[in-house]
């Protein structure tokens, strides 16, 4: 009897031990996958990016089981935060993807790999997730953030306000030239330092001398897609203005057409190459090459605010037709500017 009511509570006792192993491992399983507020700082540093904020609020939408999950957590963390937290601890080790774009690493300074460097920092390894009780500004501090509300601001000013508020750019800073051949022409390029230009038959193109807007030095009208990526760029230098000596050089002009080929599509006041007056200087502001760096680090298809505030787009399958952007001049200093407004949507533009 003694043996038999033994072998029955050493049976007992070892369902309820596996009863409460499985237990634990799904509390475990529930904690990791659902991040809180305990030790967790309510705006990690990483997060006074907009950029970053944007990427990690659409991470939680991206994934369902995530999504459900911070709704069911109550809201005591932002979606960025609690977007920001579960990817560091648990995301990137299950292999999650970031939204389209955010994962795209332009010169390894993007979202991911900032997020990547901080896990692997956290964690002291290359593999697993970070704890669950590891405090997310911990981890933040690891990777201070590269831009802030300002530097989108610039953003917005020198390019997506000139777009109804989407930020547009070429895919990467890999450029094809066409009709640039000659050496001259083609020097043109060179103080636009970070980027890879290469001949080609389509990209930024030199279409030569032309009167079309009589007074003016030269002139720029950038296409793009649905998506917010450059499709194409046509330059024109009107040659008689410059043998009149009213323009500086066909070279400093040229330019300052490619300036606005790469994503500056307004006009800076500081005296330097892209002002809107030709004032023969070759120097490009700081502010420009900033805005630049910014600009190519950002998901196609972002929104950004006079605020300086940032969201990202879906990632569009068809790209639509190109849409021709505002014409933009460069002048002499006394003339002021014609005006154009910016051509037709899904519209594919004749060449001329």
């Amino acid at each position: 009897m003694n043996q038999m009511t033994s072998k029955k509570f050493n049976r007992r006792s070892v369902s309820l031990f596996s009863a409460a192993t499985v237990m634990l491992i799904a509390m475990t399983a529930c904690e990791r996958e659902q991040p809180t507020s305990r030790g967790v700082s309510q705006t990690p540093d990483a997060l006074s990016d907009p950029l970053m904020v944007a990427c990690f609020a659409a991470y939680v939408d991206l994934h369902e089981d995530l999504a459900k999950a911070y709704k069911n957590s109550g809201g005591s963390l932002s979606p960025q935060v609690w977007g920001y937290t579960h990817f560091l601890r648990n995301g990137k080790a299950e292999g999650r993807a970031l939204p389209p774009g955010c994962a795209e690493i332009q010169r390894g300074d993007g979202p991911a790999a900032v997020a990547s460097a901080a896990v692997s920092s956290a964690s002291g390894s290359t593999s697993g997730a970070t704890s669950a009780t590891q405090p997310a500004a911990t981890v933040a501090s690891i990777a201070p953030p590269r831009y802030t509300a300002p530097d989108y601001q610039l953003v917005h000013r020198l390019n997506a306000s000139f777009t109804g508020g989407k930020a547009v750019r070429w895919k990467s800073r890999s450029i094809t030239l066409k009709n640039f051949e000659p050496t001259n022409i083609f020097a043109a390029v060179k103080p636009w330092e970070g980027f890879k230009f290469s001949h080609g038959e389509s990209g930024i193109t030199y279409r030569g001398a032309s009167d079309k807007f009589a007074g003016s030095c030269g002139w720029a009208i950038p296409y793009w897609y649905a998506n917010y990526e450059f499709a194409r760029c046509d330059i024109w230098i009107n040659i008689s203005t410059h043998t009149q000596g009213r323009c500086g050089s066909v070279g400093s002009t040229i330019t300052h057409e490619v300036g606005h080929c790469l994503g500056i599509l307004a006009h800076t006041s500081d005296g330097t190459l892209m002002d809107p007056k030709a004032n023969g200087s070759m120097e490009i502001s700081p502010d420009v090459r900033r805005m630049l760096d910014i600009l190519y680090t950002m998901p196609l298809n972002s929104r950004v605010a006079a605020s300086g505030s940032v969201s990202v787009g879906k990632e569009l399958v068809d790209r639509g037709d190109m849409i021709e952007g505002e014409t933009i001049f460069v002048m002499p200093e006394d003339k002021a500017a014609p005006s154009k407004k910016r051509g037709a949507i899904s519209v594919t533009p004749t060449l001329e």
